[in-house]
């Protein structure tokens, strides 16, 4: 289990973002968005997770819950 692809998954659904909203507001591929939040992918690199947690900058706490998930696995 990924506490990573668990954070993210809730944050997405808590701003009802879709993939394809998240892919475009990160510059990542749908297709990346899309491994990352199955499961399938655990190759997160410093620059994607950075962007990442660009897309929730205005949100200090879910920025927090993302970097311990990431922490964590």
């Amino acid at each position: 289990m990924s506490y990573f692809r668990v954070a993210l998954q809730r944050e997405t659904e808590r701003r009802k973002l879709q993939q394809g909203d998240l892919a475009k507001s990160t510059g990542l591929s749908r297709s990346y968005i899309s491994r990352l939040l199955s499961g399938d992918s655990a190759d997160l690199s410093p620059e994607n997770f950075g962007a990442i947690l660009k897309v929730f900058a205005a949100d200090k706490r879910a920025q927090a819950e993302l970097i311990a998930a990431r922490c964590m696995d």
